[in-house]
């Protein structure tokens, strides 16, 4: 500070010397020449000057940050002595660290699909594809062999036949051989109903084979019976119309697959040219351009990343020289 003060008096007095100086030469250096014979006329004497000066630091350093921002840390105080390279100030940079952060994880995800990449399929991969050539496979032969459209034949044929025979009604060899069972399963209860009254009267009857006989030979007999009567009554309207609605879902299911056969083969015969190269471009891995298309990822994250860490430390102010440090209101 003495030396400061001592440099700034020097500057006083030289400022007021020159002042002086000029305030005394001026006049003579711009005074006319006396003609001969001419009365000298007297000049008035200068007495004081007055000058104006503006001092100046010998040494000053403007801040300046590529980015804006909060100041959240002053490191120097007015007056301390500091060091080229000295950090001065930081700016708040929660913004920045998170873009740093965000940068590192792309560069991580397209470094790890690249490795993926240049490290060909895994053999879960290969299995994968190749199931799903096995897989179209078997449709196409599927419906190559026709069988789904025999299947849904022999079904047409079958719900005609029960139509028909509800239509032709009840003939007399099958009402002759439900009444000859129902006399079978009378005969068969009477049997029982006697070995079950011969025992009644014992305690643990319930648990006894002539009573579980008895059960067996009475739902015979309700069955037989049941029979006899919708065979002598005949099958109603109900039971036709339900028959032929059957009929019909069966034509209408073989007339659709015979309609989209074509189709489907063609849709088949694709799905599988499609599995087969896929299986193939999997056991042969990736190819040039999409590894090159990778290395391309990596060398963007990883500039994005030098981008966002050159951000990160633009919130840093450093000193350029060694100099005072100068209070921020000048």
């Amino acid at each position: 500070m003495k030396s400061k003060k001592l440099i700034i008096g020097i500057i006083v007095i030289a400022v007021v010397a020159a002042a002086a100086f000029a305030a005394l030469t001026l006049p003579r250096m711009f005074a006319k020449p006396v003609e001969a014979g001419a009365t000298p006329v007297a000049q008035p004497s200068v007495r004081a000057a007055v000058a104006e000066g503006k001092l100046v630091p010998s040494l000053s350093a403007a801040l300046s940050l590529p980015l804006s921002g909060r100041v959240a840390q002053i490191l120097v105080k007015e007056g301390d002595s500091v060091q080229a390279g000295q950090v001065l100030l930081r700016l708040e940079d929660a913004r920045q660290r998170a873009a740093v952060a965000q940068a590192e994880a792309a560069l991580a995800g397209a470094q790890a699909r690249l490795a993926q990449l240049k490290a060909g399929a895994l053999p879960d991969e290969v299995i994968t594809a190749q199931s799903a050539v096995d897989a179209a496979q078997a449709r196409l032969d599927r419906l190559a062999s026709q069988d789904d459209i025999r299947g849904a034949e022999a079904a047409l044929a079958s719900s005609q036949a029960a139509l028909a025979k509800l239509r032709e009604g009840t003939s007399a060899d099958q009402l002759i051989a439900a009444r000859a069972d129902l006399a079978n399963a009378v005969a068969a209860r009477s049997q029982a109903q006697a070995a079950y009254d011969r025992v009644q009267s014992n305690a643990d009857i319930a648990a006894r084979p002539e009573s579980a006989a008895l059960q067996q030979a009475t739902n015979n007999y309700n069955a037989a019976a049941a029979r006899v009567a919708d065979l002598e009554k005949g099958a109603s309207k109900a039971d036709i119309a339900g028959a032929q609605a059957r009929v019909n879902q069966a034509q209408a299911q073989v007339d659709a697959l015979k309609s989209a056969r074509p189709s489907d083969i063609a849709s088949a015969q694709a799905e599988l040219r499609r599995a087969q190269a896929q299986l193939q471009l999997t056991k042969n891995g990736s190819r040039p351009e999409i590894i090159a298309a990778a290395e391309a990822d990596v060398a963007a994250a990883q500039a994005g990343l030098g981008t966002s860490r050159v951000g990160s430390s633009g919130a840093v102010a450093y000193s350029t020289k060694a100099s005072k440090a100068y209070s921020s209101r000048r």
